[in-house]
């Protein structure tokens, strides 16, 4: 089909499904053609680790455990908070199925038998029975894939305050 030299050029759209989503903010002079790349105000860099201001969510997928957990951990570190390894599931041949990260002041502290002879010097407990946690699970789609890990759970909320970022 040959085109008219006398004819404008038709317009053609296309879609990068890699850049990030426009901003509620931000004018679309392309009228929606494209998308724009996040500004780097919006993207808050951590040693190597980019968090783009959004919290972990149920769905999200990481490729290894530890993957999961220094995401997680770089996320609490912006939020003032620290985190530690929880419960977790295993299968038949102790793989890890499930992998709990939680908050540092989850649970209570086990309760002691004192030896009367033995001075012991008592300190206090930061634990608070904290639900924060991001949950993760074991995920292995056939053989010719990669295993992932998958977040399944979310708690944000903490129920003790939290640090600056900056300490």
């Amino acid at each position: 089909m040959e085109q008219d030299l006398n004819e404008p050029p038709k317009e053609e759209h296309a879609f990068d499904l890699n850049q990030y989503p426009l901003s509620s903010n931000e004018d679309n002079d392309n009228d929606g053609a494209t998308a724009s790349v996040l500004q780097f105000s919006e993207i808050r860099q951590y040693d190597d680790v980019v968090v783009n201001g959004f919290e972990p969510f149920i769905g999200q997928c990481f490729l290894s455990e530890e993957e999961a957990f220094l995401f997680y951990t770089k996320y609490a570190n912006l939020n003032g908070f620290s985190i530690r390894h929880g419960r977790f599931c295993t299968n038949k041949n102790g793989e890890k199925t499930k992998i709990d990260f939680t908050c540092h002041c989850e649970g209570f502290t086990q309760e002691k038998i004192a030896q009367p002879l033995k001075a012991q010097r008592t300190r206090h407990s930061i634990r608070c029975a904290c639900k924060a946690l991001m949950r993760i699970s074991l995920r292995k789609p056939c053989e010719n894939f990669p295993e992932e890990w998958h977040v399944i759970a979310f708690v944000a909320e903490h129920n003790h305050d939290l640090l600056d970022p900056s300490q």
